[in-house]
């Protein structure tokens, strides 16, 4: 009851409006939506260009991610401001627009049926920042693709410690911070499965290279990722 009171004061003092052009009702309206540019999809181990977001064969190990895909690129403005405006506003419903706008993209590609025996794992938050921001993003965001396409949605990955956060550190920083910080929640949710992991930005691939890591050292099958954007 409080948060829905919350939201009707938002309304009045702050009613939504598109990142992109103003117009009044929606985060990212219709016609924004149109103009975002997809994204060329990259190696997660080396970060070269292709075409098919796998993992290449020369850079590929049993416990690489099998690939990752990444929709949009981050300089998009309607992307870049959806994101700021979710994540360090507090609003979580903008991150309700870039699921559905992930889950149009998969259809469109008409990958649904490549991920229809996969699981969908959001990225974990620490408890603490769960804690201070209210929601986990890449949790929206993978519940929307759940539902959208009737995917399977489990959080088979837990947080172990607090880190920094990885956008204020350099590429072999991000690496060290990140890992071990991931746990399994139990290893028969996901021994022999095939796990698609959601975030809502990638930039080095490093927070996603480490929870494929702790899947696959706990019997995952195959694990591909899925993030909003690249940055």
């Amino acid at each position: 009851m409080l948060k829905n009171i919350w939201q009707k004061i938002l309304d009045t003092i702050a009613p939504i409006t598109c990142v992109d052009c103003g117009q009044h009702g929606e985060h990212l309206c219709a016609s924004c939506q149109t103009k975002l540019t997809i994204a060329a999809q990259h190696c997660i181990v080396c970060g070269k260009i292709n075409l098919l977001g796998l993992t290449h064969s020369s850079c590929k190990t049993k416990k690489h991610p099998n690939g990752i895909l990444a929709p949009f690129e981050y300089k998009n403005p309607g992307i870049t401001k959806l994101i700021i405006r979710g994540k360090y506003y507090f609003i979580p419903d903008c991150y309700l627009t870039l699921g559905n706008a992930v889950s149009e993209y998969l259809k469109q590609e008409h990958l649904e049926k490549f991920f229809k025996n996969y699981v969908l794992c959001p990225i974990p938050l620490s408890n603490a920042r769960l804690r201070w921001r209210g929601f986990n993003q890449s949790e929206i965001i993978a519940r929307i693709i759940s539902n959208k396409l009737n995917l399977q949605m489990e959080a088979v990955l837990m947080r172990t410690r607090w880190t920094k956060t990885q956008k204020n550190l350099k590429q072999a920083a991000r690496q060290k911070n990140i890992s071990g910080c991931f746990a399994v929640t139990s290893q028969n949710a996901v021994a022999n499965k095939s796990i698609l992991l959601i975030d809502d930005v990638v930039t080095t691939g490093a927070t996603l290279r480490e929870a494929a890591l702790t899947l696959k050292l706990a019997g995952a099958k195959d694990v591909w990722c899925l993030a909003v954007a690249r940055d």
